[in-house]
């Protein structure tokens, strides 16, 4: 059995793994498929009505600054596109099924909010670098929306344990994953790479998930988990002050360096950008 076999075993026989829900299923199904058309997905976003209804809105929203509005889903769908779609049906069933659940350890709305920002950062950076960033837009996107959810699960299954490692991080002042790892065996970026794999997410997407918190990464070797890394820190540096654990929201000008990024206007542009995202935007 491999080390991640074993891994993938121990979080199993720890957390419970929600398999992946029917309509992000056959949006996957149908954006995965060279054929695939703005009609099918939208046959079956008008069975949803919450998704239908958040495809509406964004449609009308004024980022499109439509001069009539569109009330129908196909319609909508086209104009946004299969691959936002995707993302779009990724956050709506994160949301729907996840939010409000932090209970003692942690506030989920906080949680949610850092997410979106975290997205908002992963995809602007991904647009940003000179050099291949090793993911497309949309998908670091799904990256920093789903980068922290093996909190959630690590939350719903282990309430009690993740208090521990909440507080644990608090006292002794080192980032969460460390006080998770000392306390579970492996940390909230392993769980949500696994979930990551069973929704079938891409390999690049699981690994940027699973290994953004690593240490000493090579932006040429693991893009994608530096740049999610990165965009993380980011989210971090704008958000409220309301962690009950320890985190470094501190730039990194070595690393902004190693993007590429040396017109920093545009860079801190960006992170206005993401300050003025989250929950407020949906």
């Amino acid at each position: 059995m491999t080390q991640t076999e074993r891994l993938d075993e121990l979080i199993s026989s720890t957390v419970t793994i929600p398999t992946i829900p029917s309509t992000l299923a056959e949006i996957q199904k149908i954006v995965n498929d060279p054929d695939g058309s703005a009609a099918e997905a939208a046959e079956v976003i008008v069975k949803d009505p919450a998704i239908a209804s958040k495809v509406l809105r964004l449609a009308n929203s004024s980022i499109y600054a439509l001069r009539v509005p569109v009330s129908d889903i196909q319609h909508a769908v086209c104009i946004l596109g299969l691959k936002i779609l995707k993302n779009l049906v990724v956050q709506a069933t994160v949301l729907e099924n996840f939010q409000g659940r932090g209970g003692e350890a942690l506030s989920a709305n906080w949680l949610w909010d850092h997410s979106l920002k975290t997205a908002r950062a992963a995809r602007g950076l991904a647009g940003l670098i000179p050099d291949d960033p090793g993911i497309e837009l949309e998908e670091a996107y799904t990256a920093g929306l789903l980068h922290d959810i093996g909190k959630v699960l690590l939350m719903e299954a282990e309430g009690d344990s993740f208090l521990r490692a909440v507080t644990l991080s608090r006292l002794k002042k080192v980032p969460l994953y460390e006080s998770e790892m000392d306390i579970f065996g492996f940390t909230h970026a392993s769980v949500g790479s696994v979930l990551a794999e069973r929704w079938n997410m891409s390999a690049t997407l699981c690994t940027a998930i699973g290994k953004h918190h690593d240490a000493d990464l090579d932006p040429k070797v693991d893009g994608a988990a530096f740049l999610l890394q990165f965009a993380n820190t980011m989210a971090h540096s704008v958000s409220s002050n309301a962690l009950c654990y320890h985190t470094d929201a501190d730039i990194d000008e070595e690393k902004l360096a190693s993007f590429g990024l040396d017109d920093s206007e545009t860079f801190y542009a960006l992170l206005s950008d993401v300050k003025n995202s989250g929950l407020d935007q949906l």
